[in-house]
């Protein structure tokens, strides 16, 4: 039983060198001051694609310069908006908050198979309504993720560390003898003295999986996972990048979409 929620993804390359930096600004000034000197500067850098154009001036490096800057610039409205959301409800609903405005746009995979049973679930910050669904379950497999800098740091690891362990307890309590798999990342670090907040959290949850008491818990790393089919890309920066021939560049360890299964972007 697939459980599908993307996060939504509005980071890319840059945004993740960059995300550290803008996080830092935003603790230190205003975030709206951050975000609004944010949008305006990309919005002058998109203008100026169709200004060298009408000058007879753009050439293809301008574009990639420029979606470039721009995806460097995009982590501090992403993170922005989200740092607003503790000052909007109490800390005890805290992690409930996160869990809706990330999850906002999940979709259905838009597969029908008589053997797929789907089912959309909002607020992975509570699983106790999948408990019936995921009854009798032989395994999971568990994807949900997000990008560095795209959040903030409290809301990344509650989505890689808290929206795992609790879908874990619910699947452990309906189906004692399932075994898990876990999508985690190259560098993961269970010891929790890694300096990259991905790293950690990753190797955070890892360790809460192995002691859950599953049967069986597999941990897949992989550097990179690139996609080989044709898909919409959420923003600029996505369709200025030609991914597959990143991918050549870096053949190991990352993989591609279709050998993990379908692209669902």
């Amino acid at each position: 039983m697939p459980l599908h929620c993307p996060i939504p993804r509005s980071s890319d390359l840059p945004g993740v060198v960059t995300g550290a930096i803008l996080g830092r600004l935003l603790d230190r000034y205003q975030p709206r001051l951050v975000m609004g000197f944010d949008n305006l500067a990309r919005a002058a850098l998109i203008a100026a694609i169709p200004t060298l154009h009408a000058l007879v001036s753009l050439q293809l490096w301008h574009v990639f310069v420029l979606a470039l800057l721009a995806g460097a610039l995009s982590p501090a409205t992403t993170a922005g908006v989200r740092a607003f959301v503790p000052h909007l409800v109490d800390d005890g609903a805290l992690d409930r908050a996160n869990a809706l405005t990330a999850l906002i746009g999940c979709r259905k995979l838009g597969i029908s198979h008589p053997k797929l049973n789907e089912v959309l679930h909002q607020d992975f910050a509570d699983c106790s309504a999948l408990t019936e669904g995921l009854a009798g379950q032989a395994a999971a497999i568990f994807c949900m993720g997000t990008y560095t800098g795209s959040v903030s740091d409290a809301e990344l690891r509650t989505i890689t560390v808290k929206y795992t362990v609790e879908f874990a307890r619910v699947l452990r309590l309906s189906s004692p003898d399932a075994a898990f798999s876990f999508l985690s990342g190259n560098g993961a670090d269970p010891t929790g003295r890694g300096r990259l907040a991905f790293a950690r959290y990753k190797g955070e949850a890892e360790k809460a999986l192995l002691r859950a008491g599953f049967p069986s818990v597999y941990l897949f790393r992989p550097a990179y996972i690139y996609p080989v089919e044709p898909r919409k890309e959420p923003n600029l920066s996505y369709r200025a990048r030609d991914l597959p021939r990143v991918s050549d560049a870096v053949p190991e360890p990352g993989d591609s979409g279709r050998r993990l299964g379908p692209s669902d972007g």
